[in-house]
This record gives C-alpha cells, structure tokens and sequence, in this order.
C-alpha cells in the first residue's frame, strides 16, 4: 500500500488515519500496478465495484474495473444516514472526510456523515443507494465546479425535490 498511501496522503492531503480505516474496511487498495482502488459493495458485503485511479503523479489514469456495477459505487455510512453528501470522485469525498476532521478537531468527526462518491456524474449509483438506505431525506450535492457538474445539480435537483428529498448544492 506505499504508492496508494503516498499518493492519497502526500498529494491529495487525504487524512493518514481515513486512509487507514477505509484500507481496513477494504475500501481502497493497491492493486499489482501500484494503483489506487476504490471499491463498492453490495448490502450483504460482496465487493461489486471498482474505480481505479493511477497514483503517479507525471502519468494521469482513471478507469472503472471490468464488470463493476455503479449501482454500487464507494461510498462511507456515516452515524448519520439521513443526510448524504454526493460527490463525483472517491478522492472529492475521502477530502469531504479529511476536512470534516478538520473542521471539528476529531480524527474520528468524517465517521457522523454519510457520503457517496457516483464515480462520474450519472445518478446511476445514488437512485440505487436511495433504494438501499430509505432513510436518507437530504441529499447535499458537492459536484465539481465546471459544466458537467453544474448541468448534472441542475437536473438532479430537480429529479430529487420531486421525489420529496431536501436538496441543496455547492460546488468544489
């Protein structure tokens, strides 16, 4: 796990402690080339999906695993499943938890929220978290700020007002 480790601590300032409890909950590991992997998994713990980032910084790779469902893409269940934060990308949401630590000067504060990261911009991997989790009553969407994020807020918040979730955006 050295490259995954230096690449999410060093260059993308990811909390040393998340980093070791996301690696422990098998959510993130190495694979054989020395990349980055993000893992989903289904309700009964089988890992379904996979996003794999490159962790060199001079040679740029981003790719989903052959045969992963985005239905069940990364995400952390927080104490708190009412509220969920959206992100694009696992590393938007594993930021989203360092500066939840931050913020509340507990190593431990990123655990209280609930994220999911929809690997891309289609709402694929949320309709089917919301299924999963009928608890969930606000959706917090933090998308990149740039045209394909404002365009998928801008759809998505209304699809999501209509099914009688509170929605609010800001972008990163």
């Amino acid at each position: 796990y050295s490259r995954v480790y230096a690449y999410l601590s060093k260059t993308r300032a990811i909390s040393p402690i998340i980093i070791a409890d996301f690696i422990k909950e098998n959510k993130i590991y190495q694979d054989t080339r020395g990349n980055c992997v993000f893992v989903g998994f289904d309700e009964n713990g089988i890992a379904k999906f996979g996003t794999i980032r490159g962790t060199l910084t001079n040679r740029k790779y981003r790719g989903d695993c052959k045969n992963s469902d985005k239905r069940y893409a990364f995400c952390q269940i927080g104490a708190n499943i009412s509220d969920l934060f959206v992100f694009e990308s696992p590393i938007d949401l594993l930021s989203h938890c360092t500066i939840a630590n931050i913020v509340y000067k507990n190593d431990y504060a990123y655990r209280q929220h609930t994220r999911l990261a929809l690997c891309g911009s289609s709402d694929v991997a949320l309709e089917a978290f919301l299924k999963r989790y009928t608890e969930v009553t606000a959706i917090h969407f933090r998308l990149d700020n740039d045209e394909t994020g404002h365009s998928a807020v801008n759809k998505y918040s209304q699809k999501y007002i209509s099914l009688g979730y509170k929605v609010n955006a800001r972008f990163s």
